[in-house]
C-alpha cells in the first residue's frame, strides 16, 4: 500500500513538471522559426565625424601664405646733399636770419636710384631715428620739395624759406635729410642758426 502510494506521488510530481514545461515551450516559441525571439538592443549612440558642424576653413589662398613675395622697393640707394647755402661756419653750422629764411640745397643719388625725405625739427635726432614727434616739427619753416625720387645722374635743388620762432637765444633748427636702404640708410643733418628775428 505505502509503495503504492509513493508511485502515485511520484507520478503527480511529474505530470506537474511536464504542464510547466509546456508552456514555458509555448512561451519560447512564439518568435518565427521556434527559436528564441531576438532581443532588443538599442542601436549604439554615433558621434558626428570630427569637424561636423563647424565651418570648415577658408580654402582662400593666402596673400602672404605661398603666394608671390611683394616687389622689391627700387629706390633704396643712397642720397648726398651738395651746394649748401648760406655756406657751413666754422661752428659747423648755417647762418640764416629766421624771420625771413633764405636757403638752399642740392639732393642727388648715390649712382643709384633713391627715395629721399627732408624734414625740419627743432633739435638733433640721433642717428639711428627715422621717425619723429610732431612736436618736434619746425612747422614754420617751409621745405619744397620736402620729398621725391631720383634716377642716377638726376639732382634735387631744395628750397628753405617761411620763419622759425624759438624762445631760445640763439635759436637753432636742424633739417633732417634721409633715404632708405638696405643695410644703412642716409642720414644727413643740416644745423641752422639764428642771426636775426
Amino acid at each position: 500500500m505505502r509503495t503504492y502510494r509513493g508511485y502515485l506521488a511520484a507520478a503527480t510530481v511529474l505530470a506537474a513538471l511536464a504542464t510547466t514545461a509546456a508552456k514555458c515551450d509555448v512561451g519560447t516559441n512564439d518568435a518565427p522559426g521556434g527559436g528564441q525571439p531576438a532581443a532588443s538592443v538599442p542601436a549604439p549612440a554615433r558621434s558626428a565625424p570630427p569637424g561636423q558642424g563647424r565651418k570648415s576653413p577658408s580654402t582662400t589662398p593666402s596673400p602672404h601664405r605661398g603666394g608671390a613675395a611683394p616687389p622689391p622697393d627700387p629706390y633704396t640707394g643712397y642720397a648726398g646733399v651738395n651746394d649748401m647755402r648760406p655756406p657751413l661756419e666754422a661752428d659747423g653750422s648755417h647762418r640764416v636770419s629766421c624771420s625771413a629764411l633764405d636757403a638752399q640745397f642740392t639732393v642727388t643719388p648715390d649712382n643709384t636710384r633713391t627715395r629721399w625725405r627732408a624734414v625740419a625739427l627743432d633739435y638733433d635726432p640721433p642717428s639711428s631715428q627715422r621717425q619723429y614727434s610732431t612736436g618736434n616739427i619746425a612747422r614754420d619753416v617751409v621745405i619744397q620739395p620736402s620729398s621725391g625720387t631720383l634716377e642716377p645722374g638726376q639732382s634735387a635743388t631744395v628750397h628753405v624759406s617761411g620763419r622759425y620762432d624759438s624762445p631760445l637765444d640763439p635759436a637753432n633748427f636742424w633739417i633732417i635729410v634721409q633715404a632708405p636702404d638696405p643695410d644703412w640708410g642716409t642720414r644727413v643733418s643740416l644745423h641752422l642758426r639764428c642771426i636775426g628775428r
